[in-house]
């Protein structure tokens, strides 16, 4: 059994000419299994699999949290600017 994961812009299955699916960004999974694999086997490279999503999934949660904290950041500054001047227009 092999497992290839590969992170792509975009990607599609055709079989005979025809696409039978298709994605935008995003990881791409190709599973080739043999006659010889087993059951055990399987989970192993599912355990494997499983693994590499959830650290895919942490990295991609703590940029967002990275990004989402500075742009919070922004916007409280923005607000307090604006009540600010505001405050002072209402003088």
């Amino acid at each position: 059994m092999k497992l290839l994961i590969q992170r792509v812009n975009h990607a599609q299955v055709a079989v005979d000419d025809k696409i039978c699916g298709k994605i935008g960004g995003g990881l791409l999974v190709f599973i080739g299994v043999g006659h010889d694999d087993t059951r055990a086997i399987a989970d192993k490279y599912l355990k494997k699999f499983v693994f590499i999503i959830w650290k895919y999934i942490l990295q991609f949660l703590h940029f967002i949290g990275k990004y989402l904290e500075k742009a919070w950041t922004v916007l409280k500054n923005k607000y307090h600017q604006f009540k600010s001047k505001q405050e002072k227009n209402n003088k």
